[in-house]
């Protein structure tokens, strides 16, 4: 197999993982909070404000929200929080999402 057949394999394994997290999310089999906590492996590329987005009730507004409340760029990639950012993310989802507690 050639390094760009390789390449796009790699890439569509990662995506269709990335497609099984959001339905996970949408199911409510796994909470934003337990991915931010310990994202997996493949989410190490991809930016917190996008992996927000994807939670139930949280759109593009409150993803912005939350993260200007924990004081975390939204280009910054999973892979590279630190455990201080993702436990400001964590508790400013408790605060910013009074919506998803109460769907809970």
């Amino acid at each position: 197999m050639s390094q760009p057949m390789a390449a796009l394999a790699v890439g569509n394994k990662i995506r269709t993982k990335r497609k099984n997290l959001k339905a996970k999310l949408k199911a409510r089999a796994i909470t934003i909070q337990q991915v931010i906590q310990k994202p997996p492996p493949y989410l190490s590329t991809a930016k917190v404000g996008e992996v927000l987005e994807w939670a139930p009730y949280i759109g593009e507004n409150k993803a912005h929200t939350t993260l200007h409340l924990s004081r975390v760029p939204s280009t910054k990639q999973m892979a590279h929080l630190s455990p201080a950012e993702k436990l400001r993310l964590i508790e400013a989802l408790g605060q910013a999402s009074p919506s998803m507690k109460a769907a809970a």
